[in-house]
């Protein structure tokens, strides 16, 4: 699939100095597919990169991936990971799970994923460009897909355990609906760190 030069860019992300690994890059995608998902996995870590793949209902916008990310590269830095991998320890944080089979369950993408989210750690030059291409050779990217969408209400509210109560609670704080329901996924990866 050709794809055109702006959708192949991913910008990096600085988290911050001295921590283990330093940035991240993000890209949406719509696959062709769904049913592939196995075999963009596999091809994407047969080409050595440290990147993880969400399924896109479960990822409240790029702030909530930056901060699971960054807590990730604290927790290696610190010697508290659970996971062998920065990737992995990526999905710990962002599904708030503590379990890597429930962080695939909440977060992993599978058959019925229609949208999905690139995640490549410490990504640069022609390794980063290498693991988007392939990527973006299962769909069309699609960084809409990232943010939160009134279609992922329901499913967000779902996997992090969020009641209609707690979102109008603080929507009184934070405004509109998708401000509150990005801070309350926010709150929850957050406090994952609480019980490690």
């Amino acid at each position: 699939m050709d794809t055109p030069q702006g959708e192949r860019l991913m910008p990096t992300i600085d988290l911050a100095p001295g921590l283990p690994f330093h940035s991240v890059q993000v890209k949406g995608l719509k696959p062709q597919k769904p049913s592939l998902f196995q075999d963009a996995l596999e091809r994407l870590h047969a080409l050595g990169g440290n990147a993880q793949i969400l399924d896109g209902r479960g990822v409240a916008g790029l702030e909530h991936i930056t901060t699971a990310a960054r807590l990730a590269a604290i927790s290696f830095g610190s010697g508290r990971n659970l996971a062998r991998s920065p990737a992995t320890e990526l999905l710990l944080y962002a599904s708030a799970s503590r379990q890597i089979k429930e962080a695939i369950q909440r977060l992993g993408v599978n058959p019925s994923s229609r949208s999905w989210v690139l995640v490549v750690i410490n990504g640069s030059g022609d390794a980063s460009q290498n693991i988007c291409e392939l990527f973006l050779s299962h769909g069309s990217g699609d960084d809409g897909l990232i943010e939160i969408l009134p279609e992922k209400r329901a499913y967000l509210m779902e996997i992090y355990g969020i009641s209609e109560e707690e979102l109008t609670f603080t929507q009184t704080i934070h405004g509109s609906g998708e401000s509150a329901l990005k801070a309350l996924v926010m709150e929850r990866v957050a406090l994952s760190e609480l019980y490690r």
